[in-house]
């Protein structure tokens, strides 16, 4: 038996070695574009910079309404943060954890009246309300 299973394992092997050599074959066909030049660019941008697609990405995030009321110099990040995450729908509230199948307990955990979300948290909970009315 044991010679058996030593002979399945060399086949195994030249099996894995002759497609390793199929594919170093195959690859070694694919055609390249050599060049000195840049072949890649980003739009508005022919040198094909980076950082300039990476300004270019940042200009465009501005144009939400909302990104001057969260991402100004005067927020404090972690604020900034959970308001971005509120307006993404990514804040972990119960109904989202219910969505993924996480059971918690629906109850806002603040003002014990209402499901828990982020329309309830930020603008319809006594709770928070009155928090945010002593600041």
């Amino acid at each position: 038996m044991p010679a058996m299973m030593g002979k399945a394992k060399t086949q195994q092997q030249l099996i894995n070695n002759l497609q390793i050599e199929f594919e170093k074959d195959y690859i070694s066909t694919i055609c390249i574009y050599d060049s000195a030049v840049p072949c890649l660019s980003w739009e508005n941008n022919s040198f094909g910079s980076f950082r300039e697609y990476v300004k270019s990405f940042y200009i465009q995030e501005s144009t939400f309404a909302w990104y001057n009321l969260i991402w100004h110099t005067k927020s404090v990040l972690q604020f900034s943060i959970c308001s971005w995450m509120a307006v993404m729908e990514r804040l972990k509230t119960a109904d989202e954890l219910l969505k993924h199948n996480i059971t918690v307990p629906s109850i806002c955990g603040l003002c014990h009246c209402a499901p828990e979300s982020v329309s309830h948290l930020f603008f319809e909970c006594s709770y928070s309300f009155s928090i945010i009315t002593h600041i």
